[in-house]
């Protein structure tokens, strides 16, 4: 209702003035809407929205189309319905393009002007390889830039232009002050005309203010030369320090190409960060914001909810140094004394991630910069040719890519989490045995036992009686020695054997591996075949179900419609017999009852017999009325008595229980026995 309002108050102020109001505008047909448009439109171009009765649909919604196109005009996403829409002139597509026309007339009225100077006018390439059509072309571009130019420059006066009365103010005050300057130089002549020395004194002081506007100049250009040369030196020292890190990346033995393919990686890995990373980031932080600012549009918490939550930090906070506490604690008495240098990794570990985050800090704002850019180039571009659409085969297309790209990431994510997992289980796993493992020279004498060369580490405390057990030593290693070589032969022989059996399944394998590769990149190719067909199949039978509903809704309504009129016409039909009958019956053809000849006399009958039970009501009504305060009191005096029954009935009903309890506990001395007797009962004594 607010745009419809606003298209019939820009349409009734010039340059329209058509003087409509909401019903007249909601009253004109979809021709009339259509005639609507086009005016509107001429008013913006003249020259390309001319009226044209011979003008077939196709032809004026393309023109439309076209240039809504040209003024950045965002279509919907499905331009088929939308074009077909607009050819009928439908309300539901025109009056969102009239609120947008008229809400945006003096852009678009300056656009359609530039846009008239600046369409581009494409030219095939092969045309361009004539000599003349390609001087001929240069030419053109150049007129579009001088026009950009000289467009430009207008604007700017426009915008700096003071009005013709300022300008005519400003003069008149200019001639005054030229007027008094005269004045004042012809008054100072007279009085040093007659003082000796005064043009010398004239012509040093003309020289002193010279010299004072050549130092101000020199001084201005000092500055600039101070500035440039800092820029400069900056540069130098940003080359100096690329030059640095390029050697360093190097080593100083490697060659150009060897250098180019390095910068084409970094290059590539830069790209694959700026699109893949930076946008996931990006996208978290923008949730975050959202989050944020649902958040601030919120209710406001109350002073109690603050203090509730303040206690419940309190309690985390207590509860989380307790289980620090417990940690330690555990660790202490699992004898590791490594915590220290563990923290000390942390720290480190701290500093190099806030490095990072200052160089990724940095890398953003390059970022904002360089999209912030991009923006800019693309408006430009959009300004000269125009908005681009994509088909409906590349957005099918851009949808299945999108949606293997979405599965892909949260396959990804799903593993990067257990492996997350798995790496906090080995770390809390490997601290637990290095825990439990406080005596290692023990369990290092154990592993020497088994392994045949017990003491091994303590061969210097035992260097005094090796001269002594030599011998026994010699035989004893000369023994271990042949058992170890042994050993290596049988594992080695074993390998060999297990090496020969595997090498036919080997070869097996990696033809197989050949064999699902090429059956995988089939499956990978069918399948996305697959899923194109099914997105459009999908989209087809969406739009097929939607044409079924709505026909299936017009057909229901049109049913109603014809049993609700067969209905009606039956009823007419029965009024209309029953009019012939009583016409048949008044001419003396026929009687309607026994006691009665037509419906009339009937109707008159029933009449007078509900005007006599109404005059019996009445006389009744005013019996009633008349003995109404009788009867109340006689009511009255009725409910006092039901009253004083409910009363007696109580009393007595307390005086019964009371009987009943005494003679229960008098039959409890006797040992009486009631027995149920026929439904009496009967009490007998023992």
């Amino acid at each position: 209702m607010s745009e419809l309002r606003f298209i019939v108050d820009r349409l009734n102020k010039a340059p329209f003035t058509l003087g409509l109001s909401m019903v007249a505008l909601d009253e004109k047909t979809n021709f009339e809407l259509i005639e609507l448009m086009n005016d509107i439109l001429r008013h913006l171009d003249p020259k390309t929205h001319s009226s044209k009765s011979d003008e077939t649909d196709e032809v004026r919604v393309y023109r439309w189309v076209e240039f809504l196109q040209l003024m950045r005009y965002s279509f919907p996403d499905d331009t088929e319905e939308f074009r077909t829409n607009l050819s009928r002139g439908e309300r539901n597509t025109i009056y969102p393009i009239l609120y947008w026309v008229l809400s945006k007339f003096p852009q678009l009225e300056k656009r359609a002007y530039l846009a008239r100077f600046l369409a581009n006018i494409e030219c095939p390439a092969e045309f361009l390889q004539d000599e003349a059509l390609g001087d001929l072309y240069e030419h053109y571009t150049g007129l579009k830039q001088e026009f950009k130019a000289v467009h430009k420059q207008l604007d700017q006066l426009k915008a700096k232009g003071s009005q013709p009365q300022e300008l005519k103010s400003q003069v008149t005050q200019l001639e005054e002050e030229k007027k008094q300057l005269i004045n004042k130089i012809s008054s100072t002549k007279k009085k040093v005309q007659d003082q000796a020395g005064f043009e010398e004194l004239l012509e040093v002081t003309q020289k002193l203010r010279l010299a004072q506007e050549e130092e101000m100049k020199l001084m201005e250009r000092e500055r600039e030369q101070m500035a440039h040369l800092q820029m400069v030196e900056r540069r130098y020292q940003e080359t100096q320090l690329k030059l640095r890190d390029v050697q360093a990346g190097s080593n100083g033995d490697v060659t150009a190409e060897q250098l180019l393919q390095q910068l084409e990686k970094e290059v590539a890995a830069n790209k694959q960060k700026v699109e893949v990373e930076l946008p996931h980031e990006i996208k978290s932080k923008l949730n975050r914001l959202s989050e944020a600012k649902s958040q601030l549009g919120s209710a406001p918490r109350s002073e109690q909810e603050v203090d509730d939550l303040r206690s419940m930090e309190s309690q985390l906070s207590r509860e989380i140094d307790q289980l620090n506490q417990q940690i330690q604690q555990a660790q202490k008495e699992g004898g590791d004394s490594k915590l220290a240098m563990f923290r000390q990794q942390a720290q480190l570990i701290n500093k190099k991630v806030s490095k990072k985050e200052a160089a990724f800090d940095e890398a953003q704002q390059l970022r904002t910069k360089l999209m912030q850019e991009i923006e800019e180039k693309d408006a430009l571009m959009s300004e000269l040719q125009g908005p681009k659409f994509m088909k409906r085969d590349e957005f099918k297309n851009f949808a299945t890519k999108l949606r293997n790209k979405t599965n892909q990431y949260k396959k990804m994510k799903a593993e990067l989490a257990e492996i997350r997992a798995e790496t906090v289980v080995l770390n809390r796993t490997e601290q637990l045995l290095r825990g439990r493992d406080g005596n290692l020279n023990d369990f290092l004498a154990k592993q020497e036992a088994k392994a045949g060369v017990q003491g091994y580490t303590d061969t210097e405390k035992r260097l005094q009686s090796v001269s002594e057990k030599q011998g026994d030593i010699n035989e004893a290693k000369g023994k271990t020695l042949d058992e170890i070589s042994k050993i290596v032969t049988d594992i080695n022989q074993t390998l060999k054997e297990r090496k020969n059996k595997l090498a036919p399944q080997i070869k097996e394998l990696r033809a197989v591996r050949q064999r699902y590769q090429e059956v995988e990149q089939d499956h990978l190719e069918k399948k996305a075949l697959y899923e194109n067909t099914a997105a459009g199949l999908e989209t087809e039978r969406i739009k097929l179900e939607q044409e079924c509903a709505a026909f299936q809704e017009d057909c229901l309504r049109e049913e109603s419609r014809y049993h609700y009129l067969q209905c009606m016409m039956r009823i007419a039909e029965a009024h209309h017999e029953r009019v012939e009958q009583e016409v048949e019956y008044d001419r003396g053809h026929g009687r309607l009852l026994r006691d009665f000849r037509t419906y009339k006399e009937l109707y008159t009958h029933k009449i007078s017999q509900q005007e006599g039970l109404a005059k019996e009501l009445r006389k009744r009504q005013k019996h009633l009325k008349e003995s109404e305060g009788d009867n109340l009191g006689q009511r009255q005096m009725f409910a006092d008595m039901r009253k004083l029954l409910a009363a007696k009935l109580s009393a007595k009903d307390k005086e019964m229980k009371q009987n009943n309890q005494i003679q229960n506990a008098g039959s409890a001395e006797t040992d009486s026995l009631m027995m149920d007797i026929n439904g009496a009962n009967v009490m007998t004594i023992s």
